[in-house]
Order: C-alpha cells, then structure tokens, then sequence
C-alpha cells in the first residue's frame, strides 16, 4: 500500500468532517430523511476505511 500524503489526509478528513456536520443536521430537521443519513454514513464508513 501506498504512502498517504498529507494533501490526500488533509481532504479526507475535511469531507469526513463535512459529512459529520451534515448528518447530525439532518437528524434534527422537522422531516428526517433517514434514507439520506443512511448513505452518508455508509460514505463516513467508507472515508474512514481509507484514512
């Protein structure tokens, strides 16, 4: 396996954050789109596997 870069670390971490941010704001909307919060934390799973 590769050596990860900081630029690449750096990216990551930001949309992990990113993606964090989003759905905790998306569990307290009126109409919670669970479907939605389902994906993104399959992505925050898949974005941690990386890092």
């Amino acid at each position: 396996m590769t050596k990860k870069t900081p630029t690449f670390i750096a990216k990551w971490q930001h949309k992990l954050n990113s993606y964090h941010k989003a759905v905790e704001n998306m569990s307290h909307a009126k109409k919670i789109d669970q479907a939605k919060i389902d994906l993104m934390n399959q992505d925050i799973k898949y974005i941690e596997e990386i890092l």
